[in-house]
């Protein structure tokens, strides 16, 4: 079933941790679709601070899945987009669990265990400069590249956002510091 047909479940899936700073990336992106998606009955927005294991139910049932995640790539700059497919796996910082079991190793149990695994999956990574400081605020290299990683995720679902008024995602501002 292509992408861009409306019987196609799909699922956007904003990975991370709201307190580590830029590992925040991938559900402050995801938040921002939210309202953005809203009109898209045949698009769920999921939120996850699990990874490993967690993958397969979060992704259970859908036939495309977006996922958005804080990447860790040396050498290249923070606030870079990527856009992966799961067969093309680059480590991500949520898609590789402490246990060992990584995104496509989720994706193939899943389908063993006899769930209904996407057959698409989609990634879309931030490069972060700092996903270890506990701060709700990203670094301003990351909170920059938000817009592009919406615009990723739209481009992978085929909605345009020049067709809705409302699909713009909203600038995120930094909170002044007490």
């Amino acid at each position: 079933m292509a992408p861009g047909t409306t019987d196609t479940r799909r699922v956007v899936l904003g990975v991370g941790n709201s307190i580590m700073t830029d590992d925040a990336v991938g559900i402050i992106t995801a938040q921002a679709l939210e309202p953005l998606l809203a009109e898209h009955p045949n698009v769920e927005v999921r939120f996850s601070e699990r990874g490993g294991f967690d993958l397969m139910d979060l992704l259970d049932g859908c036939d495309h899945a977006v996922i958005v995640d804080a990447y860790l790539v040396p050498g290249t700059p923070p606030g870079t987009v990527l856009s992966r497919r799961a067969e093309d796996f680059l480590g991500s910082h949520h898609l590789y669990a402490a246990h060992g079991i990584d995104l496509p190793t989720a994706l193939r149990l899943g389908r063993e265990l006899g769930g209904d695994m996407p057959e698409r999956v989609d990634i879309i990574g931030v490069v972060v400069e700092d996903p270890y400081t506990v701060s709700e605020q990203m670094t301003p290299s990351v909170t920059g590249a938000v817009d592009e990683a919406v615009e990723r995720v739209l481009a992978l679902l085929e909605i345009d956002p020049s067709s809705h008024a409302s699909m713009r995602a909203p600038r995120l501002e930094e909170p002044p510091c007490p």
